[in-house]
């Protein structure tokens, strides 16, 4: 662990250089890096994020592409595509700006959503599949994206499901009136960016990455994070999943109601739901008690439809990996997980009304007061 604790800090240290104060919004970037998620930077226009952006990307060698996200961007402009080679007689691929190790999508909001769900295949699967033929992207591959706030003229908000391939959203937060002096000092006579040499090569990315993978989770956190994502599903107030209720387990039967186990009346399909012909020796459903039949299936699986999904339950222990190594540890602690809880789980929140960024966090720490803490009394083994 301590060539990796070293590689964070060289890392922090230089972006520090660029960017003034800022210190948890690059310590939770840098998680992002090393747990092998991706990173998405939001906040008003001239905070700071491009910055950040390419301060980390300077830092590291390696291959770097930029997209800057406008409305009549394509698909084709991000992913590549096939052009005709009059030379070859053939049609040869052109490869798009995902085919490097750190892309900054810019301003990625301001794209129409087609444009956004272009990078969908690449941060989930790491590849490109363009005319039917699928190319791998490089590892590592690491997307930093930037967005203004939705109120802002011109923006696109992004899907739930581009949302929940981002493993945090961060904000840059406000500068203090001595980090603004700072910053006014340090960017007045030269420009920093330009003069950051890089500090850190792939293999140590690499290293950084798998050694992430083996930070310890104690069974006792892996259920506190099972917890702690379930109770952010039942924090609505009104009904659950389909057929179900927030607080219970009961499905409606056949005709609508709720048998005592909580499970469809199935009983109901003797008492007439289908139909027979004997003389046929054929069976049918009712019409008139179809729906019903129907609805009561449908009751047997229940729907997800607040909350976090269980890729954030997932992307919760990542960030929590990142997070416990980011301090030099090798092992998870609560307060690893409680750190990243907001910036992990607060985007991915489905609600069934348009909620603001801030009743999202809400939301989470809402969840996090209400979920029990594992003691400190168990054994690693």
């Amino acid at each position: 662990m301590p060539d990796c604790l070293d590689t964070l800090r060289k890392l922090k240290e230089n972006i520090a250089k660029v960017i003034v104060g800022k210190e948890q919004t690059v310590e939770l970037l840098l998680v992002c890096l090393a747990a092998g998620g991706h990173a998405l930077i939001e906040d008003v226009p001239g905070t700071g994020k491009t910055v950040l952006a390419k301060s980390l990307c300077a830092s590291a060698s390696l291959t770097f592409s930029r997209i800057q996200f406008t409305p009549d961007l394509l698909p084709s402009d991000v992913t590549g595509l096939n052009y005709f080679d009059q030379s070859k007689s053939r049609f040869v691929f052109r490869p798009g700006p995902v085919f490097s190790h750190i892309l900054l999508a810019d301003e990625i909001n301001r794209a129409t959503p087609r444009t956004q769900s272009a990078l969908l295949e690449c941060m989930a699967e790491h590849q490109v599949t363009v005319d039917g033929q699928t190319r791998a992207l490089e590892d590592p591959f690491f997307v930093i994206a930037t967005q203004n706030p939705v109120e802002t003229l011109g923006t696109f908000p992004l899907p739930e499901a581009q949302l929940d391939r981002f493993l945090m959203q961060i904000s840059m937060g406000e500068m203090s009136e001595e980090e603004e002096l700072l910053m006014i000092d340090r960017f007045i006579s030269h420009e920093p960016l330009q003069e950051l040499a890089p500090c850190c090569g792939i293999d140590e990315i690499l290293t950084l990455r798998r050694k992430c993978r083996k930070v310890y989770v104690h069974p006792d956190l892996r259920r506190y994070i099972t917890q702690l994502v379930r109770r952010t599903r039942d924090l609505s107030g009104g009904p659950g999943p389909a057929g179900r209720t927030a607080g219970g387990s009961a499905g409606p039967g056949p005709s609508g109601a709720l048998d005592a186990s909580g499970d469809s009346a199935y009983s109901g399909v003797s008492a007439g739901l289908i139909s027979s012909d004997a003389a046929a020796g054929k069976s049918f459903p009712d019409p008139a008690k179809g729906p019903a039949f129907f609805g009561a299936f449908a009751g047997r699986i229940p729907r997800m439809e607040e909350g976090v999904s269980p890729r954030g339950t997932l992307a919760l222990v990542r960030s929590s990996q990142g997070f416990a190594l980011l301090r030099g540890r090798d092992f998870v602690t609560p307060e690893d997980i409680q750190a990243c809880a907001v910036p992990t789980l607060a985007h991915r929140c489905l609600s069934d009304g348009i909620s603001s960024a801030r009743e999202r966090e809400d939301r989470i720490l809402t969840a996090l007061l209400q979920t029990e803490v594992p003691t400190e009394n168990w054994n690693r083994g």
